[in-house]
């Protein structure tokens, strides 16, 4: 852990984690989805001596965030089945189904 007490002092760089922390995290985006009811959250994380990960984070509006740690080649493969998936929907919608 970090004895840090603000960001500035925190001994990783692009480490955004603020106070006494385990994880370094670098957050890159919030996307609101299901109306705004649930949040997805995209990070650059780290925890303790481990390797820097993608964290994907899903979290509803009154819940508890569940975090998923992914190496970059699993982000990779998320990334393109995600991209699939519109390609998908948009050429079944320009079919009408």
């Amino acid at each position: 852990m970090t004895g840090a007490v603000d960001r500035a002092e925190c001994g990783v760089r692009w480490c955004e984690e603020a106070g006494e922390h385990w994880t370094h995290r670098l957050y890159l985006a919030s996307i609101p989805v299901v109306a705004g009811r649930w949040s997805l959250g995209v990070t650059i994380a780290r925890p303790g001596a481990e390797a820097t990960a993608v964290e994907l984070t899903a979290m509803a509006r009154r819940g508890t965030p569940v975090m998923v740690h992914l190496t970059t080649r699993e982000a990779q493969q998320l990334a393109a089945a995600m991209n699939d998936a519109v390609k998908r929907v948009h050429r079944l919608i320009g079919r009408g189904i």
